[in-house]
């Protein structure tokens, strides 16, 4: 029997219980198994510069301002990336 089977949410950290929130029971017990004393740094859609502008390239018909709003970043920061590429 895998005691982690038996994990409450009570039990689990603050972070793990954000990620239980989002992502479920299942992936948290696999996080501690596979990946227990690890530390991991998120980050914001913004440190994907890349792939953010691979998205505004496939999406040349959408505004800026509109890509923006679905992406959650500001326009600004498009206009940016977009002279960084070119």
């Amino acid at each position: 029997m895998n005691i982690l089977r038996d994990l409450q949410y009570g039990d689990l950290t603050e972070d793990l219980q954000m990620i239980y929130d989002v992502c479920g029971e299942e992936v948290v017990i696999q996080m501690i198994e596979n990946l227990g004393g690890l530390s991991f740094y998120v980050p914001k859609i913004t440190r994907f510069d890349d792939l953010i502008y691979r998205y505004i390239r496939e999406n040349k018909t959408e505004t800026l301002k509109k890509l923006a709003m679905r992406l959650g970043v500001t326009e600004q920061y498009l206009k940016c990336l977009v002279k960084k590429y070119n």
